[in-house]
């Protein structure tokens, strides 16, 4: 069985450790995949001028807020995801500390800076090339959605707002980074930001999404049956 299917038979403490453990060996086993393939770029004279990035689309959830496994709320047990980037000698930056959020979105320009190219002008993305070459911190907001949940990110804040429109809760994650306890303290100028930011957001992604709109084939039964199986359907 599955992660996601073993983990909906959980009944005591001691199952949830065992799913944590068993989430543990997943992610030894892609590590232990990442170094054979750095060992094959090694074998092919690769390795030395490869680009190499290693990222993930999400956490998981493990009852932090209520959630089991791939939740529906954009917690930081969700969007804090490993963002590695190996690069060719002759990119590589001096070592220095980011202390700002990226996201995602960042990676295609990213990557196309790095080997030269252009992204295309409505790249919702930055490139963190500029950064990494010791320009500016980033100074945007990060943004996250789920089915019917929206966040936006800076530095020390976050919201996380309901697009059902039953209210907002915002955190101050420099001091509480594990997302559990909203609404504490004066929030004021930092989190009209995180509002505004939010509301142009989401009228730029719903005015992409009309212009996306197409007539798409409907899914097999067999391609519903994966997405089962991988939790992205009840």
């Amino acid at each position: 069985a599955s992660v996601q299917e073993w983990g909906k038979t959980l009944a005591l403490p001691s199952d949830l450790q065992a799913l944590i453990s068993r989430y543990d060996h997943g992610v030894a086993y892609t590590d232990r995949q990442v170094g054979q393939l750095m060992e094959i770029l090694r074998q092919l004279d690769l390795f030395e001028s490869s680009i190499v990035l290693v990222t993930s689309d999400h956490g998981e959830a493990f009852l932090e807020h209520g959630e089991l496994l791939l939740g529906h709320a954009p917690f930081d047990e969700m969007l804090r995801v490993p963002l590695l980037l190996r690069l060719p000698s002759r990119l590589r930056p001096e070592t220095r500390s980011v202390d700002a959020p990226v996201g995602l979105i960042d990676v295609l320009p990213t990557l196309l800076d790095l080997s030269g190219l252009e992204a295309e002008p409505q790249s919702e993305g930055r490139s963190l090339g500029p950064v990494m070459r010791g320009g500016a911190q980033p100074n945007g907001l990060v943004f996250a959605e789920s089915d019917s949940t929206v966040a936006a990110r800076s530095s020390d804040h976050k919201v996380i707002a309901s697009t059902l429109g039953d209210g907002a809760r915002f955190f101050y994650q420099r001091e509480d980074p594990a997302d559990l306890e909203p609404n504490k303290g004066d929030f004021g100028p930092p989190c009209d930001r995180l509002r505004a930011g939010l509301a142009a957001y989401l009228e730029r992604m719903e005015t992409s999404r009309k212009g996306l709109q197409t007539e798409l084939a409907p899914f097999t039964e067999e391609e519903l049956e994966a997405l089962r199986r991988l939790g992205y359907l009840d």
